[in-house]
């Protein structure tokens, strides 16, 4: 049995400054994924819905055909008349 003094939550350090090996678990997450033939506004709405979304994964035949980065797509999407003339093109 492990000494109360020695545990530490995942992720925390230990007293003693150890840290605890990092499990598959502590590297899954969540992720967010469209069809390659979604329109450029849906992904921007996506990105607006949750700000510390990062990116987008494209799914099309076969399975991930890209992925769009939060920050390079509102980058483009800033650019003058980019939004007007591309909102409704596919991703």
């Amino acid at each position: 049995m492990a000494h109360p003094s020695r545990t530490a939550e995942p992720g925390q350090h230990p007293p003693g400054g150890r840290r605890h090996p990092k499990i598959a678990g502590d590297l899954c997450r969540e992720f967010v994924f469209v069809d390659s033939d979604t329109r450029n506004r849906e992904v921007f709405d996506i990105f607006n819905a949750d700000p510390n979304l990062q990116n987008v994964a494209v799914i099309g035949e076969g399975g991930v055909v890209g992925l769009i980065n939060r920050d390079s797509y509102m980058r483009s999407m800033a650019k003058p008349y980019f939004k007007e003339l591309y909102e409704k093109n596919g991703v």
